[in-house]
């Protein structure tokens, strides 16, 4: 589970899915996304403490949206939940149908142009995003992701799984029959990190093992030196992946497999 603020977007246009939602996860924000105006009661259960953008000028209309804000407005309350309204309605009729829940919000104009749009979300997350305790966005890699990596020593390439990632690093292991004996300290140059059919090239030290039943994880720190545009592709495929985790557990009613890392 995510600790700190998540940003969850319902319902955006899809300027802000192509372009605000990979700035955020660039500042290390967990950035979510539906498409749907329904699922925010689970959201707030899943992800306390967050950041919900609601676009009240799509799926129903905005009375209605407020409608269902007001109806879940003790559940946002006890679960820390502040709402980013983006809306073309004058703030003021907002903060009117609001003020009986005395829910903590901004409205952000939709009618603006993006760029004072991204600056009104931006003063919302001044406001009231609240980070982890952990620097750098993580996910755990599920058997549906299959990312894998390959290094290639004494002339032999060797392959494995990555159990998590982030920009800071990987938790992996050799697949059997791949499998050779990594020292703590060891730098090991020309990492391939197959995210996702994308390929990323870095490279890393060994920063600590542990022994499973089944396999030596390595925890593997990255250094970045190889490929310039390796932490944009980790950070890319960190977002689809937490997105996909999000759509098939979140939104099916399960919790998600995410962190910070």
């Amino acid at each position: 589970m995510i600790e700190g603020s998540s940003v969850l977007f319902f319902a955006p246009p899809p300027w802000v899915r192509e372009q605000v939602v990979p700035l955020f996860i660039r500042k290390q924000i967990p950035t979510l996304v539906t498409q749907s105006h329904e699922g925010i009661k689970q959201c707030a259960e899943v992800f306390p403490g967050s950041i919900f953008f609601c676009n009240l000028d799509a799926g129903v209309p905005a009375d209605e949206w407020l409608r269902i804000i007001g109806g879940l407005a003790g559940h946002l309350k006890t679960r820390d939940v502040a709402l980013g309204l983006c809306t073309k309605a004058e703030a003021g009729i907002i903060a009117s149908a609001l003020k009986p829940y005395d829910l903590p919000h901004r409205v952000v104009d939709s009618q603006r142009s993006p760029q004072v749009v991204l600056s009104q979300m931006g003063e919302t997350l001044k406001a009231f995003y609240k980070p982890g305790r952990r620097k750098h966005l993580r996910v755990n890699c599920t058997d549906q992701t299959r990312a894998g990596y390959n290094i290639k020593t004494d002339g032999s390439v060797r392959t494995g799984r990555i159990y998590d990632i982030s920009v800071a690093g990987m938790a992996c292991a050799f697949d059997p029959g791949h499998h050779i004996h990594l020292e703590q300290n060891q730098r090991l140059p020309g990492i391939q990190l197959n995210l996702g059919n994308r390929l990323a090239l870095v490279d890393g030290i060994v920063a600590g093992m542990r022994k499973t039943d089944t396999a030596t994880v390595y925890v593997v720190l990255f250094q970045h030196s190889t490929d310039t545009t390796a932490q944009h592709k980790i950070l890319d495929f960190i977002s689809r992946e937490m997105q996909s985790q999000f759509e098939r557990k979140v939104l099916q009613g399960s919790r998600p497999m995410l962190g910070l890392g």
